[in-house]
């Protein structure tokens, strides 16, 4: 059995939540069925009431436990189908919408955006407090995580140097120059507004 996404043939059976998981990108591959149904541990002589609440019980919640897994592996492959070249699902933001912690959240990411999380960690630790600010701006916050790296990043270029390089970051974070442009005069005019 090998991965359909990624081709990887190292795949985890987990039997507590009945799901096989591709090891190499996390996705739920299959659900696992059981080969023999609970039921043959009871004797067919004499079941007591309890025993038969019981099993009914099991098996409501199997049933439960599969319908969801299956849901929630539908609602994967379908949003996995629509998305565009360079974006991939964002599976926690997946999970924690569907488990209920978060009602809103961003599915479909761009390919670098975890690339560019762990270089924030890294060689871009400046732009954190950039962030940050934006972060508590209601317009700048409501960007893509790429979004919000690119108007850190001409924060930062307009703070040091005076001038924003825009073919830098368009080189840097694989974004359109129409696109940078757009978000240069949004925060241009942010900035006035804010008269800093």
């Amino acid at each position: 059995m090998r991965c359909p996404f990624c081709g990887s043939e190292n795949l985890i059976w987990d039997f507590a939540t009945g799901a096989i998981i591709c090891a190499s990108c996390g996705s739920v591959i299959d659900v696992i069925y059981e080969a023999e149904p609970p039921y043959h541990r009871l004797s067919y002589k004499k079941a007591s009431v309890a025993e038969a609440v019981l099993y009914r019980e099991k098996t409501r919640l199997s049933k439960q436990r599969l319908s969801l897994i299956s849901m929630r592996t539908a609602m994967y492959t379908k949003i996995a189908r629509r998305i565009r070249k360079n974006r991939v699902v964002n599976e926690r933001a997946l999970l924690a919408m569907l488990s209920g912690s978060q009602r809103r959240v961003r599915l479909i990411e761009h390919r670098i955006d975890e690339l560019l999380r762990q270089r924030l960690n890294g060689d871009l630790a400046y732009l954190k407090r950039y962030l940050d600010i934006i972060d508590n701006d209601p317009v700048l916050s409501s960007r893509t995580f790429r979004g919000k790296v690119a108007l850190a990043m001409m924060i930062h270029q307009l703070a040091t140097r005076g001038s924003v390089d825009l073919k830098c970051i368009a080189k840097e974070l694989e974004m359109s120059l129409t696109h940078l442009k757009r978000l240069e005069k949004l925060v241009l005019r942010r900035l006035r507004r804010l008269r800093v």
